[in-house]
């Protein structure tokens, strides 16, 4: 969708997706994903404190000039944004109007740091949310072993996920990697061999004895990330390059959103019927 490294004007990216054109934290309305724009010139203007770290994750300061800040428009929407279906594109200011594009982003998590000061010097409480690149979760399977080890984790527990509060730029990473594979797992469990697309049965038995599906996220081209369960689909191959590559993915995709919009339902109605039989 976007290029790593290439350079858009701001102006002509809202005009064809939406959003706030003012703000660091952009939200178009009818786009499966979010905005977030980050300059070194904010430092020393706003007082925020955005930059890659030590540890190869993207330090980036919440919204809001003036007083503590909360969880509400634009930072709401990051920190939920796995849950909400959203994805996270972060671009810098490059002058004259540009932006570079740094990448697809993954929030895995935030910390509340307190006596920061805003643009008024008087000190605060901000957000600083822990970005890790979207590459750096490609092509990770879960192995027998991390199936076992998320063996014993309710479903339900992904489906109502948020992200974990205070977690620190040393364990995101580790974080999203660990939320990656949970997703799949479930997912996969959720499935139970058959391909949510056609109803199939996996095509054939995986090296590991597992039957072979994939998994796929209906609102963005690319997969990977520590989605929510109810935006990733189990596929069989055939429906899964479908849904990439076919005329009709749009369509395809739509219909697949419908599934499982009606599998998160069935799911939540199963449990709350259980609660009440105990």
């Amino acid at each position: 969708m976007f290029i790593t490294g290439q350079l858009y004007r701001r102006q002509e990216l809202h005009e064809k997706f939406g959003g706030q054109h003012q703000t660091g934290i952009s939200t178009p309305a009818k786009q499966p994903f979010i905005f977030l724009f980050t300059s070194e010139d904010t430092f020393d203007k706003h007082k925020y404190e955005d930059g890659w770290t030590s540890d190869g994750t993207f330090s980036y300061s919440g919204q809001g000039r003036t007083g503590d800040m909360v969880f509400v428009a634009g930072n709401a929407a990051v920190r939920d944004h796995a849950a909400n279906g959203k994805d996270l594109h972060l671009f810098e200011n490059a002058g004259r109007g540009m932006v570079r594009y740094l990448g697809q982003m993954v929030s895995a998590g935030y910390q509340v740091i307190s006596n920061r000061p805003d643009s008024h010097g008087n000190l605060r409480s901000v957000i600083q949310f822990h970005l890790v690149p979207l590459s750096a979760t490609a092509d990770q399977t879960p192995t027998e072993q991390d199936l076992r080890s998320l063996n014993e984790v309710p479903h339900d527990d992904f489906l109502d996920s948020r992200q974990d509060p205070e977690t620190s730029c040393r364990e995101a990473k580790a974080l999203v990697r660990q939320r990656t594979l949970a997703t799949k797992a479930v997912v996969l469990a959720r499935a139970n061999g058959n391909c949510e697309g056609c109803g199939n049965a996996a095509p054939f038995v995986a090296l590991d004895g597992t039957p072979y599906l994939e998994t796929h996220h209906v609102r963005r081209l690319t997969d990977g990330g520590p989605d929510d369960p109810r935006w990733v689909i189990a596929l069989c191959p055939n429906c899964h390059q479908k849904a990439h590559k076919a005329i009709a993915r749009d369509a395809f995709n739509d219909e697949l959103m419908l599934r499982l919009m009606t599998v998160a339902s069935t799911r939540m109605d199963l449990t709350i019927s259980t609660r009440k039989r105990n």
